[in-house]
């Protein structure tokens, strides 16, 4: 995989993120088309950067068919691309996550997107998941308490309660 396709919704901040093979037109359409569309409902409006596979023919047939109004951001004007602070905190991600090893980017991109999907938004006070399904996700982190206060009342087996006391101090 080389490629990663980003989209998301500008009323909640939700973002999906899809790894693609190449960045063709084709790709660029069905991605959307069956991973979003298929799955959230139809947009009336879609909001795009000038990339050729993005103001292709068949992304306006596309568009078209399903009645879907495509914007286009104004040529070298970044700013005005709601993606691209996304885009910026992707960027930052990979580069931690990653770290050295550039062959496994690929594989933080589920726990990328779960984590900005779960940040608390400046724009809307909200996290984009509770947006989206009117409750808090669960977290790691909220495992890890849930963990700590079973360890702490000592619930478990207890042959069990020595080791989850060690799995705890290497949580810290």
């Amino acid at each position: 995989m080389k490629w990663i396709f980003i989209v998301e919704d500008c009323t909640t901040k939700w973002v999906e993120l899809f790894l693609l093979k190449q960045a063709t037109a084709k790709e660029c359409v069905l991605t959307p088309l069956n991973e979003v569309f298929l799955r959230y409902g139809l947009p009336r409006r879609l909001i795009s950067d000038n990339g050729t596979q993005l103001v292709s023919a068949i992304m306006q047939q596309l568009c078209c068919v399903l009645n879907i109004n495509q914007s286009l951001i104004p040529v070298y004007h970044p700013q005005a691309n709601p993606d691209e602070h996304k885009n910026r905190d992707l960027k930052l991600r990979l580069a931690m996550m990653v770290g050295n090893n550039h062959t496994l980017w690929n594989e933080k991109l589920p726990a990328i997107r779960f984590a900005m999907n779960t940040a608390k938004c400046e724009t809307t006070g909200c996290t984009a998941a509770y947006l989206n399904f009117a409750r808090k996700l669960r977290t790691l982190d909220d495992v890890t308490t849930d963990l700590r206060s079973v360890i702490h009342n000592d619930n478990f087996v207890p042959e069990f309660t020595p080791y989850l006391k060690r799995s705890e101090r290497n949580m810290s």
